[in-house]
């Protein structure tokens, strides 16, 4: 299941246009209606891909946070090069 992280929303939205277009083909719904489902997907998709970047990468600083506060002893912020088995 780890292939499919981060592409769900893209898979749930276009199966929603795929949808939309097949329900307009056979006369289920207007055109409106078909624009609307589209117009919807198309947003689902692209905040999906605007906030995961800031999202994640502000949950990689809390977490790297709490790791160092856990790790370092208390008072000091950083250890120094090379302490803590972390090597560049």
């Amino acid at each position: 299941m780890k292939w499919l992280e981060g592409k769900k929303t893209y898979f749930a939205a276009a199966a929603g246009i795929v949808a939309a277009l097949a329900l307009l083909y056979f006369g289920f719904i207007t055109t409106d209606a078909a624009v609307e489902i589209t117009v919807g997907c198309l947003l689902a998709m692209g905040f999906r891909s605007a906030l995961a970047g800031p999202v994640i990468r502000k949950i990689a600083e809390i977490v790297a946070a709490q790791g160092a506060a856990k790790r370092n002893p208390s008072g000091v912020k950083t250890l120094p090069p090379g302490a803590g088995g972390i090597t560049n």
